[in-house]
């Protein structure tokens, strides 16, 4: 409703409408009740267009609305000054513009109301709609928006109980906090929902013991014999790991032929590295005269996915492989260089015939040293019939077969903090350091001295038994028995690697 007095729209349920009253009408005398008459002449009708400006800009109603349909008079217009346009109204409801004033309005100056008949032989009027003019909001519409919406704000407001503002204002953030933080967790919790476990490994049952004659080894594993043993190269790609690159050549040296070493200037993410093989090289002299190794620039590409370099460094070493004169039917080693096989395994498999092309090997499972013992299922190593043209080094499932108990994969088995740093800025799994302060040195000698995890993840398995039984720290281990040899010949080098040694050097 509008209020003609206090010029304000107020909104009311107890509200009478009487069609038959007209309050806008100047000469109530002359009005008759009847809506619509023809009788009642409309030169005689004033009406306030100011206020029906504003309500048409508020309400969308057009002029030409307030007219009767039936009605042929035509609307009186107010008289104009001298040398301006007369504004015409027609019966359609169009403001038009007479192209001059008559003498009629001329003598009765600018106050009084005449009602303008358009010649027909004059030149055709200008058509001024009201959508041409210029328009305002009226001061009294902005004022009730204004209000308006204060008036739903409030109501909104009172609305809303406390429980819901703590929700808002508390919970929320809160679980925004904690996804952000814990994403990574959840995600790897609900990994049974979308992804299935991998087929299971046909697992051929591993026989040894120094007084058995190699015969009967490969009888028990139903394979024959050779008269010679196979060849065997060892291949790896190269970061950092020296201790344990002693460790594992010192394990293999009676059985292998040639070594091969490929190392590069740049980690996996793109980072600069020196060539840590070459500045350590004198501690291998005793694999020089079966050494091939060779270097690779790095191509030092941003925001390049990390496997791709991987992958690109391992085609090189399928080229250095070549010069190492690797030739059909020798046996290959794929394995990182933490990734150790037994040397009686390599022994078994060199001397009997009939094994698998392409086998798995099943190494023990351990983290930071032998002293945490996670499982037995590494899988990622192999070893190879090589065929020219068909074998590719790769590191991923490439058979279904594996032989169990065939070594140890020692994780992060590292002597220093600062190569701990290293490896998880440079490794292909580098996006696990979500946080700078994982790289806090005292933070990760107290990670390895609990067995947690460096990264702060959940376990990747695909069960929730699985999950769920190896949520937390890895258990402290206190066995020493069946470790590769050199290791414990020298145990006081290798320390940091033995049970009960778990504190780190900071440099």
């Amino acid at each position: 409703m509008y209020d003609l007095e206090t010029a304000d729209i107020f909104v009311s349920r107890d509200v009478k409408f009487h069609e038959n009253e007209f309050p806008f009408v100047k000469d109530s005398d002359s009005v008759s009740s009847t809506v619509g008459a023809e009788s009642v002449p409309n030169d005689y009708v004033g009406v306030d267009h100011d206020f029906l400006d504003d309500l048409e800009y508020v309400l969308e109603v057009g002029e030409g609305s307030l007219v009767p349909e039936n009605s042929s008079q035509p609307r009186a217009t107010a008289s104009t000054p001298h040398g301006s346009p007369e504004a015409v109204v027609h019966d359609h409801g169009s403001p038009m513009v007479s192209p001059a004033p008559s003498a009629a309005s001329s003598a009765t100056g600018t106050g009084s109301l005449d009602v303008v008949v358009p010649d027909s032989s004059s030149t055709s009027p200008i058509a001024l709609d009201r959508a041409q003019r210029p328009r305002q909001p009226p001061g009294w519409h902005r004022d009730y928006s204004s209000k308006s919406s204060m008036s739903r704000l409030c109501c909104v407001l009172r609305g809303i109980d406390l429980k819901v503002c703590l929700f808002l204002f508390l919970i929320v953030p809160m679980c925004t906090l904690g996804i952000y933080i814990h994403g990574q967790k959840i995600t790897y919790f609900l990994r049974p929902l979308w992804e299935k476990p991998p087929k299971p490994f046909n697992v051929i049952p591993h026989y040894y013991n120094e007084n058995v004659t190699m015969e009967n080894l490969c009888k028990l594993h139903g394979w024959g014999v050779r008269e010679y043993p196979r060849r065997v190269y060892d291949a790896v790609l190269f970061s950092n790991e020296v201790d344990v690159l002693n460790i594992r050549w010192q394990e293999l040296y009676p059985y292998i032929t040639q070594f091969v070493l490929l190392e590069s200037n740049s980690t996996f993410t793109g980072l600069p590295k020196p060539l840590v093989f070459a500045a350590n090289r004198d501690q291998f002299k005793f694999v020089e005269p079966r050494l091939t190794y060779g270097t690779i620039g790095g191509r030092f590409i941003k925001g390049e996915n990390p496997f791709v370099e991987e992958a690109y460094q391992r085609v090189a070493l399928d080229q250095l492989l070549r010069i190492a004169g690797i030739s059909d039917d020798d046996l290959l080693i794929m394995s990182d260089v933490d990734e150790i096989p037994s040397r009686h395994t390599i022994n078994l498999l060199r001397w009997c015939d009939d094994t698998p092309e392409v086998l798995h090997l099943q190494l023990k499972n351990y983290l930071y040293s032998f002293e945490f013992l996670v499982d037995n299922n590494s899988w990622r190593a192999s070893i190879h019939k090589y065929q020219t043209g068909k074998t590719r080094y790769a590191h991923f499932r490439q058979t279904d077969t594996q032989l169990a108990d065939a070594g140890w994969h020692c994780s992060f088995c590292f002597r220093r903090i600062s190569e701990f740093i290293f490896k998880m800025k440079a490794y292909s799994h580098s996006d696990r350091v979500r946080f700078s302060h994982y790289l806090n040195p005292k933070r990760i000698q107290n990670v390895i001295c609990k067995g947690a995890d460096l990264f702060d993840m959940l376990p990747e398995e695909y069960t929730f038994k699985e999950i769920i039984g190896k949520i937390g720290p890895v258990p402290h281990s206190y066995s020493a028995v069946h470790l590769p040899l050199y290791l414990l010949e020298n145990a006081d080098k290798y320390k940091f690697l033995l049970p009960g040694n778990c504190v780190r050097e900071s440099e």
